[in-house]
């Protein structure tokens, strides 16, 4: 299975008309979406010159390939954009059938041309997955990346931004404290005033329960610069509902969501807040395949 992160922005976006403007050449006029392709010719080489994901396939260290980026404010109701990454980033052995590590066989170009392939079928591509980066490490840069990437083409205001990860595996421990120590940078002590927003979950099999659990999970660990209060009543909309949807989703049952006080409104503070949820739900006993974790602005 590989491991994938969909970053959905949802809020306003003022366009540069020149930056959205129809290629004069485009082969395809008619489909429906004009703007394909738009988002993705920023968001990659952006990633690239960051060096968090690079074109090479040349077992280059990297924290997600790039595998899909769009526009959608023209076409969706909130959604700006959304962008999507891949975490399985390495190269994976050679197998040979019984899934070991395969044996590198040399043949001659003699022993070539006596090859009875007559009786040969296909077989898939026998090549081992490799191991997926940690969601929580890839989050803060990849939604600081998605944000750069759509500002380029005006400026947008977001009101909430969503993560869905899918088929993310379970971390060996939790990194929550590290994640949050490091946030002294914003110097929060006199920043006032502060931003509220509300933080919401979906998952495998998740309820109200489990959010609760995980509420006070959170309480353990040291927050930094973030102060996440106690339970609230969400309405509907603010809880995450991707555009990639498991049928069991739609019967879950999540009301609950947990405000947390942030140093400012900005695609640094909500990719730290998402990438902390993300660490603590998949350091659960029974930490969910696919979940997702949505970051919602609420008015002050």
């Amino acid at each position: 299975m590989n491991a994938t992160l969909v970053v959905d922005m949802f809020g306003s976006l003022s366009p540069i008309p020149e930056r959205v403007a129809r290629d004069p050449d485009d082969l395809y006029p008619d489909k429906e979406n004009p703007l394909d392709g738009y988002l993705w010719g920023v968001f990659l080489p952006r990633s690239e010159m960051m060096g968090w994901s690079n074109s090479r396939f040349d077992g280059t260290a990297l924290l997600w390939n790039v595998e899909e980026a769009e526009l959608t404010y023209h076409i969706e109701e909130s959604r700006i954009g959304f962008t999507q990454v891949g975490l399985n980033t390495g190269i994976g052995e050679l197998l040979d059938q019984s899934g070991e590590a395969a044996r590198h066989i040399e043949l001659s170009e003699s022993e070539i041309a006596q090859l009875d392939l007559s009786q040969a079928e296909w077989a898939p591509y026998p090549i081992a997955e490799s191991p997926a980066t940690d969601p929580a490490v890839v989050i803060p840069p990849l939604v600081q990346c998605s944000d750069d990437s759509i500002r380029w083409f005006g400026e947008a205001e977001l009101s909430a931004v969503q993560i869905t990860g899918i088929d993310v595996t379970r971390t060996k421990r939790p990194y929550a404290f590290e994640s949050t120590s490091v946030l002294n940078w914003f110097n929060t002590q006199s920043a006032e005033p502060k931003a509220h927003a509300v933080v919401t979950i979906l998952a495998d099999g998740w309820d109200d329960g489990k959010t609760t659990a995980l509420a006070d999970e959170n309480r353990r660990w040291h927050s930094g610069s973030l102060e996440f209060g106690a339970l609230v009543s969400v309405p509907e909309d603010y809880v995450p509902r991707p555009a990639w949807m498991r049928d069991e989703w739609a019967e879950l049952d999540a009301k609950l969501g947990i405000p947390v006080l942030i140093p400012e409104w900005d695609a640094s503070s909500i990719g730290w807040i998402i990438a902390r949820v993300f660490d603590l739900v998949l350091a659960l006993d029974s930490a969910p395949g696919n979940l997702a974790v949505r970051v919602t602005r609420l008015d002050e």
